[in-house]
């Protein structure tokens, strides 16, 4: 049993350092990267126009993202709205998108989130919907995929590979 444990550690740690991401916490369904900040957030979001954001939303159901492609515009602040449609847990994992774009919230969260921190991850609750605020500020291809849904002293990984996906343009 303690060998079993072990390796399961084991497993959790090599696949953070090989994201070269740092969790902090994961209070609020959400995990906090500590390090590799690439923008300026409190600048960026203070400076927005929230009256007018966009908004989007992207639903996970049976497994799947819909839209599978999202595409947004650098400098325009964005309300993403996460849908669950599913009776299961999901985590929604896109650590490089989240590095070029700048948060300003996540609700419902229990955890405020401090400026300039950046999201790893987001868990959403079967049938839980989240609104997140964003600016995007750097153009670039990034990758999101659906993340595992273990939990062990509320950090979550998984050793087992990766889920379905998609991915998100910013021009």
């Amino acid at each position: 049993m303690r060998t079993a444990f072990a390796l399961l550690a084991a497993f959790g740690l090599a696949a953070c350092a090989a994201t070269g991401d740092t969790v902090v916490s994961t209070e609020g369904g959400y995990d906090i990267q500590s390090r590799s900040g690439t923008v300026n957030s409190v600048s960026v979001v203070e400076e927005a126009d929230w009256e007018n954001a966009w908004t989007r939303t992207l639903r996970i159901r049976q497994g799947e993202f819909t839209p599978s492609l999202m595409v947004f515009r650098a400098g325009i602040p964005y309300v993403l709205t996460f849908e669950n449609g599913d009776d299961i847990a999901h985590t929604f994992v896109a650590s490089d998108f989240f590095k070029a774009v700048a948060v300003k919230s996540v609700v419902p969260s229990v955890e405020e989130i401090a400026s300039g921190s950046k999201l790893v991850s987001l868990h959403l609750e079967p049938g839980e919907s989240r609104k997140m605020s964003f600016v995007a500020v750097r153009d670039g291809y990034y990758y999101f995929r659906k993340g595992p849904t273990y939990k062990i002293d509320t950090v979550h990984f998984s050793p087992f590979g990766v889920g379905k996906g998609g991915a998100i343009f910013i021009e």
